[in-house]
This record gives C-alpha cells, structure tokens and sequence, in this order.
C-alpha cells in the first residue's frame, strides 16, 4: 500500500507567531508522544539550520511550522509544550544538534531507525522500517530540495507532512517486537544515550574538517589554509552561502599551496575556467579582498605559530600502539570475528553490540598493559560510552580474547 498525501488533508504552514500559539495550544491538547522531522538547505545556505518543523501527536494531528523569520518567538511558543515530553524520530542524531539550536529539545526519545536496527532490518531508512512494520510505502522525491524558499511548493509540504503521518503507529509497531525480543531496555539504552550526546553545544566546523587537507604535508601551507577557510567562512557568512560554493575546496587548497603574493596573482587564479562563475558579482569582490587579506595574515605569521598536521600528535588507540602492531592485529581479528558471530545469532549489525572506535581502543588497551582484569574493562567500558546491554554481551568475548592475546 502507498500513502501519497496525508490523511487528514495537507496542513496549512504556521509561519507566525499568532499560528505558533495555535499549534502549541493544539499539541497540548493531544496525548502521548510527539512526531518529529525537519527540513533544512544547508547545501543552499551558510548553516544547517531548520527551515520547516513537522509535528504530529495523537489528538493534535499534524503541524507544519515555518521558524526562519520568527526564530526567537518560536522557542518561547513552543518549548513549554514540547520540551517536557517525549519525541519520535527516525534517525535522531541527524535532527537533534540543529532543533536543540532552534531552542527545543525533548525528555524522552523514540528513534525508530535504531528499532529497526535492533529488529534487524538491513536498510534501516524511514521508508523501508514503514515497509516493513507497516507494509506502507510513501510518496517521497522531495528531501534535497530548497527548503529555505519561500513559499513552499504544496508537493513538498506534501512529502514533508507524511515524514511524520505514521511515525507513531511505527513505533507502536516496533515498541511490541521489541518486547518480544527482549529488547526494549536496550531500546531505551541507546535512545537515552543518543539524546545525551547530541544535548551539547555542536562543535564549530573547523579548517581540518576541509575534504582533501590531508593531502598538504608543509605546515606553512597549513597555515594559509587556515587563514583562507577563515576568511571564506566570514564572506559566506555575510551573504548566508555555503563555504564550498562561495569558494570550491579544491580551489581552496589550491591556493594554500600556490600562496599568491598579489591580489592579481590571486585573480589570475581564480579566473581559469570561470571557477567562481557561479558566485553573484558583489559577493566574488568581497571573497577577493578578504582572501588576499587572509594571505596577508598567513604570510606575517612566525614559522613557531604554523598548525600542525591534523592528527599528529594523537597517538594510535590511545595507548601508543600502532595499527600494524601484529599482536594488536590478531586481537582484534579474533575479537571482530566472535562479535560478528553474536551478531548473527542476535540479527544485529555488529556496531550495534559496540563502536568500532571503543572496540579498537579495548583492544589496544590490552596489547599495550597485559590482560585486562574486570576493574580494568570496565573502566574502559565506561570511559567509551559502551552501554549496560553492550557490555553485559560482549565480556566473555573481550575476555576470552584479551586474557589469551599473549598467545596471538
């Protein structure tokens, strides 16, 4: 079965203050949990901030919300109501830092994409959970679209009501096999840890986060790179662009490498094949002026103030162990291939039983002191967020591994 458009009709766009308080009085008329998407442009403006907010509560049904020309009042409206309760979403860590942004954040936390992942289901997306609790499909075609326009087209409000039309009976579905299966406490392990991660301040992005910047090896070099993301950034700021379209990172990088030492030298690089063809004229004399600026920075600052390489000074695991240590290399095999096999009997995807990072960094632990006592993994279960579930499955086997790694 397909569900082309909501079952109650599309609802209108609340995009004032005035319709906040509506939906706010509506919403805290209904009951139980409260459905939860959003829509944002970052491929279409400086940040990854919310464009459009869907809501759903039984009782209340559905709410298309409009933050971006009132986002002080919407806080205010709307987090009294919202922010004591419990939300469902699917896929959470995309959609909490920017709504925890936006001024709300809930209690409590549903994820259906980590129930789908606890019940097994390969391809976790919201489409296929609804596939294949619900046997519903919906409409879809929409999700990259502009969503900072204004107005909306009705076809995507269209698609962005129905992300939150069966969320609810979704997770009615999933709560019930999760009892079955003796998983409901590892449910409410891991949405209670996914909600306390993402309740922090997201970091800023930073220059070591650039595509490709591990390819320069010259911390002077580096040092331009820094200066010109830096001055990037500030213009696409301005003008609420994304970094990468106002300046393309290999042209980035490209420039921190050639260091032009004139503003012509600095066109003359930018102007082959029209690079910033696409960058409005007001906005390519600005990003000039800040980059040569930018070089001139890089360029007055002492050799002892260069970056470093990103990464170079962070040892291996953590414990000083590299990863083509062969003892490091044969616990962890043995190690992967026990989990993998729990997987398997549990229909769960091994990262799901622990993170791959915590994983590597037990191992290393070992190889680095000797056998890792209780006192001692348990330790480092707490220091790496491994949940009670995840550590009462995989003891044995770090175990019967660590204890044994001398004989690798």
């Amino acid at each position: 079965m397909q569900l082309d458009e909501p079952r109650d009709g599309l609802p209108p766009v609340y995009s004032t203050p005035t319709e906040f308080q509506h939906a706010a009085a509506a919403l805290a008329a209904g009951h139980g949990p409260i459905a939860v998407d959003t829509e944002r442009a970052q491929t279409y403006r400086f940040d990854d901030r919310i464009f459009l907010l869907q809501l759903r509560r039984a009782g209340s049904g559905s709410f298309l919300i409009a933050p971006e020309r009132h986002r002080r009042e919407l806080p205010r409206i709307l987090a009294p109501v919202l922010n004591p309760e419990t939300w469902i979403l699917h896929s959470a860590h995309n959609d909490l830092p920017m709504l925890r942004a936006l001024g709300i954040y809930p209690s409590g936390l549903i994820d259906t994409e980590i129930a789908s992942r606890l019940l097994g289901v390969d391809k976790p997306n919201l489409s296929n959970s609804l596939q294949h609790f619900l046997g519903i499909s919906l409409a879809k075609g929409h999700g990259r679209e502009n969503w900072s326009r204004w107005p909306l087209p009705s076809s995507w409000l269209n698609y962005a009501a129905l992300d939150v039309e069966l969320l609810i009976e979704l997770a009615e579905a999933q709560a019930a096999l999760l009892e079955q299966e003796n998983k409901s406490s590892w449910m409410a392990q891991e949405c209670a840890h996914l909600l306390a991660l993402c309740d922090v301040d997201a970091p800023e992005p930073s220059w070591t986060g650039v595509k490709g910047v591990g390819t320069i090896r010259s911390r002077k070099q580096l040092a331009f790179m820094r200066e010109l993301w830096a001055g990037r950034r500030t213009v696409a700021r301005k003008h609420d662009l994304p970094p990468f379209k106002v300046l393309p990172n290999p042209l980035l990088l490209e420039l921190a490498r050639r260091q032009p030492r004139s503003k012509k030298e600095l066109k003359d690089a930018v102007q082959p094949q029209r690079r910033l063809k696409d960058v409005p004229s007001r906005v390519r004399a600005e990003l000039l002026d800040e980059l040569s600026m930018a070089l001139g920075r890089a360029r007055a600052m002492r050799k002892e103030t260069w970056p470093q390489r990103p990464g170079e000074n962070q040892r291996s695991g953590d414990y000083g162990v590299k990863s083509s240590d062969p003892l490091y290399k044969a616990s962890l095999q043995a190690v992967r291939e026990d989990l993998e096999d729990l997987g398997e009997s549990l229909h769960l995807d091994r990262g799901l039983l622990i993170d791959a990072r915590a994983m590597k960094k037990i191992v290393a632990h070992s190889v680095n002191v000797g056998p890792l006592d209780d006192a001692e993994l348990d330790a480092d279960y707490q220091r790496f967020d491994v949940r009670p579930w995840q550590q009462e499955l995989t003891r044995t086997i770090f175990h019967r591994h660590l204890q044994a790694s001398s004989n690798y």
